[in-house]
């Protein structure tokens, strides 16, 4: 088929840069990746799925510790729930553009639905990363473990940075994309780590079920 073709050309045309001593262009507007069964980006598609996993498992050993009525319960329910929603949703438009060979319908996605996107995710990122941080230091006299919270929010924001980083897939799967979502994998440890500490600290039960989050 013509995908097909595409890739088998796309990687004839690589040998021929490298037995030239050239450096390896982007085809199509992307760097060349060694699919996987049907990954194109398989180390991408592996660092989603950790982090699902990591997010899922640490959910439900919050879940299932935490009283039903603490006050962060639902909140921290609902935004792992959310999270997943758009991490889900952002992945299947990244796709959509990355697969479509049409000009048209890749320009039309990326200034309509991408760019808008990527513009209001910045700007409530910097709202949410300066607000968390007030918090966290109006918070510092009060809260026992203010500064994992402040940690997470900062490892959140400096690891997207890895975003911008933009060089030639390392072993032909590793690229800067895949490494953002690998070295957030430990960030959600973290995260419900911080949230039991909280709730112990909130329901006064220090140690009675910490543990179980680990």
């Amino acid at each position: 088929c013509r995908d097909d073709c595409r890739y088998q050309c796309m990687w004839t045309t690589v040998g021929l840069y490298q037995a030239e001593g050239y450096s390896i262009p982007q085809f199509h507007g992307k760097w060349p990746f060694a699919r996987f069964l049907c990954f194109e980006e398989p180390a991408s598609a592996l660092a989603s799925l950790l982090n699902g996993l990591a997010c899922l498992l640490m959910l439900l050993r919050y879940r299932s510790a935490v009283p039903r009525q603490s006050p962060m319960f639902h909140t921290i329910t609902a935004f792992s729930l959310v999270r997943q929603c758009l991490s889900v949703f952002l992945h299947f438009i990244r796709m959509i553009i990355k697969a479509s060979h049409n000009s048209y319908v890749r320009y039309y996605f990326l200034t309509h639905l991408l760019f808008p996107l990527v513009l209001v995710f910045s700007v409530t990122g910097i709202i949410n990363l300066l607000w968390w941080l007030c918090w966290c230091w109006l918070n510092r006299r009060i809260l026992p473990y203010w500064w994992k919270c402040g940690m997470v929010v900062l490892l959140l924001h400096g690891l997207a940075l890895l975003e911008l980083l933009d060089f030639p897939p390392l072993f032909w799967v590793l690229d800067a994309h895949a490494v953002w979502h690998l070295s957030t994998v430990p960030v959600h440890f973290l995260f419900y780590r911080y949230t039991f500490l909280l709730t112990n600290f909130r329901l006064g039960t220090a140690g009675n079920f910490t543990s179980k989050l680990l």
